[in-house]
């Protein structure tokens, strides 16, 4: 039996409430980094920039060295795999006959 929609009207309420609330703090960030530093710190803040400043991007990129900050991620991200990959495949599996509490062949193994 299927639920009306008016029962489902709540749980969607509450999901849009929460998705809202999820890209409020990302619009800020976008709309604080468009700002000149006085307008950002101005009290109380507005909502969007008077005019928008995207040189602040390039000067960012000029300032900061952010392609070698891409590779120590990437170099960061790849041992951490690789690491964590190496010894699950060094570790023998254990097979069906194999008693891990003894560390040896289990009585109830068949011998051939």
């Amino acid at each position: 039996m299927a639920k009306s929609s008016w029962t489902k009207l709540p749980i969607h309420i509450l999901l849009i409430g929460g998705g809202i609330a999820a890209v409020i703090p990302f619009f800020w960030m976008v709309s604080t980094s468009l700002k000149l530093p006085p307008e950002a710190l101005k009290f109380p803040p507005s909502l969007l920039p008077h005019i928008p400043q995207w040189s602040n991007y390039l000067e960012a990129w000029k300032e900061a060295p952010f392609a070698r900050y891409f590779l120590n991620t990437i170099f960061v991200s790849g041992s951490v795999v690789c690491l964590s990959y190496l010894p699950q495949r060094l570790l023998p599996l254990p097979s069906p006959g194999w008693n891990s509490r003894e560390g040896r062949p289990s009585s109830s193994a068949s011998s051939p």
